[in-house]
């Protein structure tokens, strides 16, 4: 569909008070639409490569100014390769399922506010290569089905520090495999994590016996759930970790690599 008919639609979404449901591109997305919208926000569905690769980052600083993404539930590739961007405000990410490649190659990004994550699903290669961050807060994947296996959630930022954790890493499972590829967390490339960071990590990762409805006879969440997955963590985190602290993430049915 060209141009004109995209813009057309967008025009008419902001005079009829619809929200933009279809993606909108970077390059299809023209800076004149800011002056139609008379006060009002851009309402957006679909964030797909809005900010991708530098483009309109005058407009990152005022995100909330300028668009409405409260129920907006495809934030794929926005800031994909945005080189640009240092830091990210906190905006609406509530209604958000898919975050894949969301931050990818944000190679000089160092702060992201909190980000609402309690409804995505799909999280592979969200923050993948942001070299420069060094700290991220907890992240709630209650509804993830996807880190993102060979291309995971965090892969590339070797400058990781502080991370608040993966909260209910695991609640959502429903495939009844043994480490099945998308359930993996892999922090073997964040070599960077501090102690408190990996016991953030162990500590809220969701017990699999609950997740697979393994019980004893008292009705406790059992010992050797049904399907086994797998954090792998890499031998120089391991080694910032006592058996002990290991043993947390065992006996809720996680294979620590």
């Amino acid at each position: 569909m060209g141009l004109d008919k995209l813009f057309a639609d967008i025009a008419n979404a902001i005079r009829s008070k619809k929200d933009i449901t279809r993606k909108i591109k970077a390059s299809n997305f023209p800076e004149e639409i800011m002056s139609m919208t008379n006060g009002r926000k851009v309402p957006i569905l679909n964030a797909y490569q809005l900010f991708y690769k530098n483009y309109r980052n005058n407009l990152i600083e005022k995100i909330n100014d300028y668009f409405d993404f409260s129920k907006c539930t495809d934030m794929n590739c926005m800031f994909y390769g945005n080189a640009d961007v240092i830091t990210i405000p906190e905006f609406d990410t509530s209604k958000c399922t898919n975050m894949t490649c969301m931050f990818q190659e944000c190679i000089n990004l160092i702060e992201i506010n909190s980000l609402d994550t309690s409804k995505v699903i799909y999280m592979d290669r969200t923050f993948y290569y942001c070299k420069a961050l060094r700290s991220l807060r907890e992240l709630d994947v209650s509804m993830v089905k996807n880190f993102g296996g060979s291309s995971p959630t965090l892969r590339g930022c070797a400058n990781l520090e502080n991370f608040g954790g993966f909260l209910n890493a695991g609640k959502a499972f429903t495939e009844k495999k043994n480490n099945y590829s998308p359930y993996t967390i892999d922090l073997s490339n964040n070599n960077s994590l501090t102690h408190e960071s990996l016991m953030n990590v162990i500590n809220k990762l969701c017990d699999l016996n609950i997740t697979y409805g393994v019980y004893d006879k008292d009705g406790e969440p059992g010992i050797g759930t049904l399907y086994t997955q797998q954090l792998i963590l890499g031998s120089t985190n391991i080694a910032k970790l006592t058996a002990e602290e290991i043993a947390i993430a065992t006996a809720k049915g996680w294979t620590v690599s």
